[in-house]
């Protein structure tokens, strides 16, 4: 499936439609192009609470990031992103969580509005194994 480019500039034309009759004296027709922009959020949901970081890097390195906070109710938005701009969001590795991201090399092409990448995490568990040894028989707590 072929990937449509989003839009990157909006036009105003003054007059409406840009047509004008040209008479005698000045006639003008103005043209105001403004870029487009669009914001990356970044969501995290897990089973334990804690704040974790991300870094962010983008085609246009005026909106790269590196330690910013995320976390449940908590999204990081960066906001007036050129769209078109392409940003990967990676989160900062933390030993004790596994993290799934959506999408799952947590790169977004800005458009217009929010542009999300979504974190998971799980808290690693491991089991609690008592051995106990003794040279006489009992019951012990």
């Amino acid at each position: 499936m072929a990937t449509k480019t989003p839009p990157i500039l909006s036009s105003d034309v003054s007059p409406v439609g840009g047509a004008v009759t040209i008479a005698q004296g000045d006639n003008t027709v103005a043209f105001t192009n403004s870029r487009l922009r669009g914001n990356l959020v970044i969501t995290k949901a897990t089973d334990v609470t804690g704040t974790f970081l991300f870094d962010i890097d983008c085609s246009d390195n005026t909106f790269d990031r590196t330690g910013v906070p995320a976390s449940p109710a908590n999204p990081y938005r960066l906001e007036g992103i050129p769209t078109g701009t392409v940003c990967t969001v990676a989160e900062q590795n933390n030993p004790l969580f596994a993290s799934v991201s959506v999408p799952s090399n947590g790169t977004r092409t800005i458009a217009l509005g929010d542009n999300t990448v979504a974190f998971t995490n799980t808290r690693l568990r491991g089991g609690l194994v008592i051995t106990k040894a003794a040279d006489a028989a009992g019951t012990f707590l």
